[in-house]
């Protein structure tokens, strides 16, 4: 199976997705919604690509202006397809792929990466059906030294689970949803002081 990428400098490039049943790549009506809420937003921008799967959506961001970005997945097959998505597009001096799990990841606080303003998560759908769930990823990003306290979180979930409105110092601000998949976009609760 593969995807395109559907604007920016490499419009139209075919990537590759992990062959396992698991992995979902997001669709290319989330993929546009997403992009046109964040706007003028990924230009510089830091992005993480949490549950990364092919890394169509950091790679996309890429294409669109974001100076860098982090994939982040558990499955060896899957770190190799977005390493090997990255080679194809050329963008290796700007990507930086972590094959473990997420958890760990964000607990890691990896002091030689500079921290995210742009959060992008996947996680599989079993395991995010429960807004209970969606609760611990976003603790485990209020806790993470690899998210800055001004970033974006954006999940994507089941349209069926009803997303947590706050999480640590995050609060949905609206949930877009597109047949089986919804995306809730998440800001600082509270200004941050400078």
């Amino acid at each position: 199976m593969s995807v395109r990428i559907s604007a920016g400098d490499q419009k139209g490039r075919l990537l590759r997705t992990p062959r396992r049943a698991a992995t979902r790549p997001s669709s290319a009506k989330l993929r546009a919604a997403l992009f046109n809420i964040l706007g003028s937003r990924i230009a510089g921008a830091r992005w993480l690509d949490l549950f990364a799967g092919s890394g169509v959506i950091g790679l996309e961001a890429l294409c669109r202006g974001a100076a860098a970005a982090t994939f982040v997945d558990e499955h060896p097959e899957a770190c190799r397809c977005i390493e090997d998505n990255i080679r194809m597009l050329g963008c290796g001096d700007r990507a930086v792929v972590r094959c473990l799990p997420v958890r760990r990841f964000l607990a890691s606080g990896a002091a030689a990466e500079a921290a995210c303003d742009l959060v992008f998560a996947d996680p599989p759908y079993g395991d995010s059906a429960r807004a209970d769930q969606l609760d611990d990823l976003l603790r485990l990003c209020e806790q993470s030294a690899m998210i800055t306290p001004r970033a974006w979180l954006l999940i994507e979930h089941a349209a069926r689970t009803t997303p947590p409105t706050r999480g640590g110092r995050w609060r949905a601000i609206r949930t877009y949803t597109y047949g089986d998949s919804a995306l809730t976009l998440y800001q600082p609760d509270q200004p941050i002081q400078s």
